[in-house]
């Protein structure tokens, strides 16, 4: 969207600039046609006043040259700032009890819905906790669990109306701790369930991020610390239309899994 945003600043600039120059040089042929349809006498030769309506198009030329230098400095200088203050997470995994959790949140998926709520019966067992930190300096705002995908579905899970996601804030060595659990695990095929986890967030200026983790959850690990284990963390990417989706990321990152089917 930003993107597209500036091509259109570019383009009303070129149509303006030149508009200018057009109508400028217009007005002057027209002046000089009148003056000559009445009589009047025009000081100078047809060669100073076509020199003259090109030096007009030169100056407009290189008005139009300055204005974009200056509006693309300054959309470097804004995309160097929103670099210089880009928050990026850290992610690690543990287990803590249902009666002892004390953490921000739970995070269920359920076959194609994820909820906030809900998780079975075993309360003094350990579940998986993932907790999410800041690798940088920079302050992250509105942190909260996005989406997960595993590389059994087909598409995208939906929210439902259980899905109350809490939004959290990032400084200096805050943490958010949120339990995780996958419901219909014996439904998958294999011994273990592979996917990924996207976590929105915004830096101090409202710029849109998110970071996802690519992850493996074994039950039959149960009550250990490995029962969830981070794989790989990928690089903060800003949420515009050209970022990936979820099912194109999965798709991506466990490419060998698809090439399969």
């Amino acid at each position: 969207m930003r993107q597209k945003n500036t091509i259109w600043r570019y383009i009303w600039d070129v149509v303006l600039i030149l508009t200018g120059a057009i109508i400028v040089t217009l007005g002057l042929l027209g002046l000089v046609a009148l003056f000559e349809k009445c009589n009047i006498h025009v000081p100078g030769s047809r060669e100073m006043w076509i020199g003259l309506i090109g030096a007009i198009l030169g100056g407009a030329y290189t008005l139009l040259g300055v204005q974009i230098t200056i509006r693309r400095q300054r959309e470097a200088d804004i995309d160097q700032q929103r670099l210089e203050h880009m928050p990026i997470l850290k992610f690690k995994t543990s287990t803590s009890c249902m009666m002892d959790f004390d953490g921000q949140g739970v995070f269920t998926l359920c076959a194609d819905e994820f909820f906030t709520t809900g998780f079975p019966e075993k309360e003094f067992g350990n579940y998986p906790t993932i907790e999410i930190s800041l690798a940088s300096a920079n302050s992250a705002f509105d942190v909260r669990i996005d989406s997960c995908i595993t590389t059994e579905h087909k598409k995208i899970p939906k929210q439902t109306e259980c899905y109350f996601p809490q939004e959290y804030r990032l400084v200096d060595d805050e943490k958010i701790q949120n339990m995780f659990w996958i419901e219909d695990y014996s439904g998958y095929p294999q011994s273990n369930v592979q996917g990924i986890l996207r976590i929105a967030y915004s830096d101090v200026f409202g710029n849109p991020y998110y970071q996802d983790i690519s992850f493996t959850y074994d039950e039959h690990l149960f009550d250990s610390d490995d029962m969830l284990v981070v794989d790989r963390v990928m690089s903060p990417v800003l949420a515009d239309k050209k970022a990936p989706t979820l099912l194109e990321r999965v798709r991506k990152e466990y490419s060998y899994l698809y090439d399969k089917k």
